[in-house]
């Protein structure tokens, strides 16, 4: 039985490494969304992303317990400016009561310099994993927040990563 247990965790696992590209943006980033996502309507995206402005885009997992979220913000941003923009998110997340880091850190991706954050989170949904990564493009901040129940994270964790490792920037 467990030669049968381990085959079905393969499958399971291919079947989540294989991802659909998206355009977002008209053209200016394409990402590969994990197999299943699905992209959020308006109306989704209002009623999921209470707290402030919701994303311009979301995907979520069929049980909706796994989000990436994309958001070209309209505030200016310089690369130089990355520096100061961790110094300063990172004091906003420290002031939340329930966020433990395990990552706080600037990482070279995808041809761009990117802020990194890492941690779990206690919202009202849920015990959460969550990867933030922020940088400028085209003289504003883009931001990506992927968001995990704990429950379901690290048999996702990869398939997370390889979405964001896919993100291709068009200036």
């Amino acid at each position: 039985m467990s030669r049968i247990a381990a085959l079905l965790a393969a499958l399971f696992a291919t079947a989540a490494a294989h991802a659909a590209p998206v355009s977002l943006d008209d053209g200016s980033m394409t990402i590969d969304v994990p197999d299943g996502f699905a992209q959020l309507t308006d109306a989704e995206r209002t009623k999921m992303f209470t707290r402030g402005n919701p994303p311009d885009f979301a995907f979520a997992s069929p049980g909706r317990d796994i989000t990436i979220a994309v958001t070209f913000s309209s505030g200016s941003q310089t690369p130089e400016g990355l520096d100061l923009l961790k110094v300063q998110m990172e004091q906003v997340l420290e002031a939340q009561p329930d966020v433990e880091f395990i990552e706080r850190e600037m990482i070279q991706a995808n041809g761009q310099r990117w802020v990194h954050f890492e941690f779990t989170s206690e919202p009202a949904e849920g015990p959460a994993h969550n990867d933030i990564y922020l940088t400028s493009f085209r003289g504003r901040m883009l931001a990506l927040s992927f968001n995990a129940q704990r429950t379901v994270h690290e048999a996702n964790a990869q398939a997370l990563e390889a979405s964001f490792r896919s993100i291709r920037l068009n200036p």
